[in-house]
């Protein structure tokens, strides 16, 4: 028979255990950065590159990096894989993906400068050696892919580049 005591004993690791669970839920930080339509051409584009994303929740910033280290030839095949899956998606949605991607690539860049500013070296050097090449590998691998898939855009990318450079400034300024 269940003494009180004993019954006591085997409430307190339920109790403790279901009140961590539920304020890891309340505090939980996650990107918000991409809508769920980006977040399923991120997720394709990313697995079909060999590429991840992520999120580090201590700078609160997005980034992509590559599931391994590769060569210029197998860059290319990739490249290749990239341009297959783009073509599954409507021309606007890609430019759209692109741009949040270059938007993201200057968000970095802003973030690291302003820590360097700062002399906060250890986040500084994070972003600069660790979250944005990889990003940075991947915008321009999707940048060329763009190009192709729609040609117009060709003529307005780098006018598009400026504004958006100039609006993560504004907002992060």
């Amino acid at each position: 028979m269940l003494t009180r005591k004993s019954l006591l004993i085997l409430l307190i690791p339920a109790v403790i255990f279901t009140q961590c669970t539920t304020w890891y839920r309340l505090t939980k930080k996650e990107s918000k950065y991409y809508t769920p339509a980006e977040m399923i051409i991120l997720t394709e584009t990313t697995a079909a590159a060999d590429f991840r994303y992520g999120f580090d929740p201590d700078l609160k910033l997005d980034y992509v990096y590559m599931a391994g280290s590769f060569s210029a030839s197998e860059i290319a095949l990739k490249e290749k894989k990239l341009r297959d899956t783009l073509l599954k998606f409507k021309p606007e949605e890609v430019i759209l993906f692109y741009e949040k991607i270059y938007r993201l690539t200057e968000i970095l860049t802003w973030n690291m400068n302003d820590y360097k500013k700062d002399k906060d070296w250890a986040e500084a050097t994070l972003i600069e050696k660790y979250l944005l090449p990889d990003t940075k590998k991947f915008l321009e691998m999707l940048e060329k892919n763009v190009i192709i898939i729609d040609v117009k855009y060709r003529t307005t990318i780098e006018e598009r580049k400026r504004i958006i450079k100039q609006e993560v400034f504004d907002d992060l300024d």
